[in-house]
């Protein structure tokens, strides 16, 4: 989709993927869209909680093989 970013997380364990997404989202504008791929099962939760405090939506959370996907868009 246009006017999504990417963030590719496999590498990182809890809360580094959040971290990195929260200052990935602070640079980019409202509405936009941020995918995020990662390999640990526990950011699911993680990326709940901070889209719950921060008034960003979690649009998908999916997973396929040992990846988990998840798209955040930025608050308007």
């Amino acid at each position: 989709m246009k006017n999504e970013l990417l963030l590719d997380a496999r590498e990182l364990n809890t809360p580094f993927p959040v971290l990195r997404t929260e200052r990935l989202l602070q640079k980019m504008f409202p509405g936009q869209v941020l995918r995020v791929v990662t390999s640990d099962p526990y950011c699911a939760t993680d990326f709940q909680s901070y889209c719950n405090e921060t008034g960003n939506k979690l649009v998908e959370c999916s997973a396929f093989g040992d990846n988990y996907y998840y798209r955040i868009q930025k608050k308007f």
